[in-house]
């Protein structure tokens, strides 16, 4: 292998002097490509360099041509570009490989070296990737920001304090934001001093030091964020007159780059987020700009948590003095929130049981042919119902409550028809005649959903307490809509409601005396849900002859 060696290199050295005594014909070939192009022989001389490689400059390639690699690159044996290089010389293999590389001016490239045997020794192609290294880096710190916000946020939402929120900042911007080091600082009420509130990546004896007695301008930027209300940012502390005092810190940890972000309550800058990076040039401005983000997150969760703070306090004086003399009133209010939040939370949950119930029940039916069975079935079926029904009455009254009027135009007429023709096939509604009048002069701008919650409990009241001693039993819906309300009026000729009970019968779970059917709350519901729509219901009713509701609902055209 040795004379083979020794055989190749004496061969190169004969090829060597006809490349530079002759005009290779295909030099200017060579020239044009736009990746680099060396020629190395087997004694690590280049051969040939191209102008992509060298930049045209002759007087680059003329300090290579002739030279060896180790004479114009020392120590370059002891490098994985050489074990490369030396194993396609050696095994005649192609190779691939990636390697940044350091200039004379200390500036670092990225090059992609395919390296192939050719006659002479090596051919070694040589394209500049450093944009795309730069990009691909770029790309990891954006997405690592993104991973720090995102953090940043789902930690706004689960924290309740000012310290742990800051606690865990620091700790996420070392592991999701890839930062060196993190600490926050406040400021005094007179601004005079700044203390260290929490830190990560730091040991607390190194930085704590920093605090003794410190004020803004002794650590330098942060003055500047107190002063100016906005961001600071540096890319190389080594050459930054204002971090003179983090520079031997910074050198002996390898930090290069550094971001002050101000933290504000209120709108006034409280203290200073400080980010470290062990790479110069860390944040351009698009990074600059999802950090200037996660101090903007920050602040606003500290505005929350005062709001919060001064509310509960507000909320504590506030009982403090209300105890005294509505003890009672109070007590009322907490049962109407905790039933509010009960029904919201449990409504879904309470009709999966009872949807199950009447599959059970629908079972028996089928399978049974005993009627006292059927009739206990038949009575099941009916509480079933009936308490369903309750509960959807209870969840329309939470959602009407919690849920904001979304206008858009409604088409009255055919969904009051819909609403009737989904309610005549009850089995109560038999022998109802119903009639439907409705003159829309202009359209109609209202919340579609609270609407037909109106119309149907209306009509299915009207249903539920019909005269069954009259022959002719009706229900009429009439109505005009202009450019200012739409008035409806839903009568029928039912039972009817005694003069003294009409004050009432909007109260929440009335119900008059002797009557079983009705849950006492779906007027109730009808009323709320009207005044949510910006309307007002009326009700003319004689006992036994029948009722009639007057319903006004402005018109809300956008």
């Amino acid at each position: 292998m040795r004379k083979s060696r020794e055989a190749l290199a004496g061969k190169s050295e004969r090829r060597s002097a006809n490349w530079f005594s002759t005009e290779k014909p295909f030099n200017k070939t060579l020239d044009w490509p736009m990746e680099g192009i060396q020629i190395i022989d087997f004694n690590w001389r280049y051969l040939f360099v191209n102008d992509s490689l060298t930049g045209d400059e002759k007087k680059t390639m003329n300090e290579l041509l002739g030279h060896s690699m180790t004479e114009r690159y020392p120590n370059l044996e002891n490098t994985a570009l050489f074990s490369a290089l030396e194993q396609c010389m050696n095994d005649r293999m192609n190779k691939q490989v990636e390697i940044e590389f350091v200039d004379h001016d200390k500036s670092k490239k990225w090059y992609e070296l395919n390296i192939e045997p050719v006659e002479e020794g090596i051919l070694v192609l040589t394209l500049d990737i450093t944009s795309r290294k730069e990009a691909d880096k770029k790309l990891k710190r954006v997405q690592h920001f993104y991973a720090f916000i995102s953090q940043i946020n789902q930690n706004i939402v689960r924290v309740k304090d000012e310290a742990t929120l800051f606690r865990n900042a620091c700790h996420m911007a070392i592991e999701f934001g890839k930062f060196k080091m993190a600490w926050i600082g406040k400021f005094s009420t007179d601004n005079k001093t700044i203390s260290l509130v929490d830190h990560c990546g730091i040991p607390t004896e190194e930085i704590q030091p920093f605090f003794s007695n410190a004020s803004p301008q002794s650590l330098g930027p942060q003055e500047y964020v107190l002063q100016n209300e906005t961001h600071y940012i540096c890319n190389d502390i080594e050459h930054d007159p204002v971090l003179e005092i983090w520079k031997p810190y910074a050198d002996r940890h390898d930090i290069r780059s550094c971001m002050v972000l101000p933290l504000k309550k209120s709108g006034k800058v409280i203290g200073t987020f400080n980010l470290y990076s062990n790479e110069r040039d860390f944040s351009e401005k698009e990074e600059m700009v999802l950090l200037v983000e996660v101090a903007a997150d920050i602040s606003f969760a500290l505005d929350l948590f005062e709001k919060e703070k001064r509310s509960q306090e507000n909320i504590l004086e506030r009982k403090r003095a209300e105890e005294k003399l509505m003890n009672n009133n109070e007590e009322l209010k907490k049962t109407n929130s905790e039933l509010d939040r009960f029904v919201y939370s449990a409504s879904h949950d309470l009709r999966a049981p009872l949807c199950s119930v009447l599959g059970l029940v629908s079972l028996i039916e089928m399978d049974s042919k005993e009627s006292s069975t059927l009739e206990y079935a038949r009575l099941i079926k009916n509480s079933v119902n009936k308490l369903d029904g309750f509960i959807l009455n209870i969840l329309n009254y939470s959602k009407n409550n919690r849920l904001e009027v979304e206008a858009k135009v409604i088409p009255v007429q055919q969904t009051i028809s819909e609403i009737v023709s989904s309610l005549r096939n009850m089995k109560q509604a038999q022998d109802i005649r119903f009639e439907v009048d409705i003159h829309e002069q202009d359209p109609f701008y209202s919340d579609d959903h609270r609407f037909s919650i109106v119309v149907e409990n209306l009509i299915s009241n009207a249903i539920k307490f019909q005269d069954h001693s009259k022959a002719l039993k009706f229900i009429k819906i009439s109505g005009k809509s202009d450019a200012e309300n739409l008035r409806l009026q839903i009568e029928d000729n039912g039972i009817g409601i005694a003069h003294e009970f009409q004050n009432k019968i909007f109260d929440m779970f009335f119900r008059i005396s002797g009557q079983r059917d009705g849950s006492g709350i779906g007027l109730y519901i009808v009323k709320e849900t009207v005044e949510k729509m910006h309307g007002s219901i009326e009700v003319d009713s004689i006992k036994n002859e029948g009722t009639t509701f007057h319903i006004r609902l402005k018109n809300m055209i956008p």
